[in-house]
């Protein structure tokens, strides 16, 4: 895998903490970078045009040994300015997470649940207003690697890294 601005190509595992590291489930700054066990990533896309007015885009991103993402995103638009969207992302984790010990694994939980909702309304110098909603669910955290690109949820900044957002507290 080539990351942007550093001009190497570096193993999927290899590749996983190469940019700043997220979270883990205490707070505490993840140890995954340089421990993450992965031989390859595939990464899935396809979209639909249901109805002159309805449509649905699908990714999947499965990075072995580690997790899959699976991303679901229909649109409706309800006239020419307006239009609704709602996205629903699902991960699992896959083999060990990343790697056999759990303080040094990429992805903890089993799985992790977003729903997500987005109205846009089309101004008439096509510029747009829009107003988006994500709800992470707290059996999981999202999980999703800079290396792989930006994140693309409604209500994440696109030039932000989001990953480790919705951390539980466990309480003794």
């Amino acid at each position: 895998m080539a990351l942007r601005s550093t001009g190497e190509f570096y193993g999927i595992g290899e590749s996983i903490g190469t940019y700043a590291v997220g979270r883990d489930w205490s707070g505490n700054p993840a140890q995954y970078a340089g421990n993450t066990e992965s031989d390859f990533l595939f990464i899935a896309n396809a979209n639909f045009k249901i109805t002159e007015n309805t449509s649905i885009e699908t990714r999947n991103y499965f990075v072995e040994n580690v997790f899959n993402s699976f991303y679901l995103k229909p649109r409706i638009d309800i006239n020419e300015n307006v239009n609704l969207e709602m996205e629903w992302l699902h991960q699992n984790k896959i083999g060990e997470g990343g790697n056999p010990i759990d303080s040094l694994r990429y992805f903890k939980a089993n799985s992790s649940d977003i729903l997500g909702a987005k109205t846009t309304y089309i101004l008439a110098d096509k510029s747009s207003i829009s107003m988006g909603y994500d709800r992470i669910f707290p059996h999981g955290q999202f999980i999703f690697p800079r290396e792989c690109g930006r994140e693309f949820l409604f209500s994440f900044p696109k030039r932000e890294l989001s990953e480790g957002s919705a951390l539980q507290t466990i309480m003794p």
